[in-house]
């Protein structure tokens, strides 16, 4: 397609590989989302593939190109992958964070301008707060803080 969707996560563990594909199939039942492994007539395909960028202690820092846009997708596939997201006690994560938050965030999104049809990336600062080492450091962060 012509929209592209990058995020930042962290999870817990260490990746075994520096980066991947995930393919899952997913399916909902009323409000929770399960990864399973035969398809169904309502399940769908889940697709996205990820970089580790660092990782500290126990924890790593991944950066996230969606291929589809599923319901707790990302949270779902990593959490699968035995790499919950910080703070994501819904899909295993060890304990949360303040206020609920976990530690997800839409970086970029990148697309075609309707009429000059020139590629246009909008991409988020990282907010003051977010937990990773440096996250205080981007001086175009937005007013809000990670844990509002």
């Amino acid at each position: 397609g012509n929209v592209a969707k990058r995020y930042l996560a962290i999870v817990e563990g260490h990746l075994s590989t520096a980066t991947g594909r995930l393919i899952n199939t997913l399916e909902r039942h009323e409000r929770v989302s399960h990864v399973i492994q035969e398809s169904t007539p309502g399940s769908q395909e889940a697709r996205l593939s990820y970089r580790v960028l660092d990782q500290i202690g126990s924890q790593t820092l991944v950066e996230i190109d969606l291929e589809t846009g599923r319901r707790h997708q990302i949270r779902l596939q990593l959490a699968h992958l035995g790499h919950p997201i910080m703070g994501d006690v819904r899909y295993g994560a060890a304990r949360p964070l303040a206020n609920g938050q976990i530690a997800l965030l839409a970086r970029e999104l990148c697309f075609n301008h309707p009429t000059s049809h020139q590629r246009v990336t909008v991409a988020s600062p990282l907010p003051i707060g977010w937990p990773w080492p440096g996250g205080d450091a981007d001086a175009h962060a937005p007013p809000w803080r990670w844990t509002d």
